[in-house]
């Protein structure tokens, strides 16, 4: 991005507790228009996913490699 300032209106909030619950800056975005914001038309930098069940890690792990180019990235968040 070029370092410029952008607004933007919240469109909602979302609430959520216990083992649900959200970090405190966590923000989300149409993936489409984030890209178009961010001047990354049809590119993306990253995705972070949340596993509803952290054992089946190694099975989305290779069933991502399977899908993302060979130069993707994939990492655990300690990573």
């Amino acid at each position: 991005m070029d370092g410029a300032d952008r607004s933007l209106i919240v469109g909602f909030v979302l609430r959520a507790s216990g083992p649900t619950a959200l970090e405190e800056h966590f923000a989300a975005m149409d993936i489409g228009w984030a890209q178009e914001l961010l001047g990354r038309r049809g590119k993306l930098s990253a995705i972070q996913l949340q596993l509803t069940n952290s054992r089946e890690s190694e099975v989305v792990t290779a069933s991502l490699r399977a899908l993302v180019p060979p130069d993707a990235t994939i990492a655990t968040p300690t990573a």
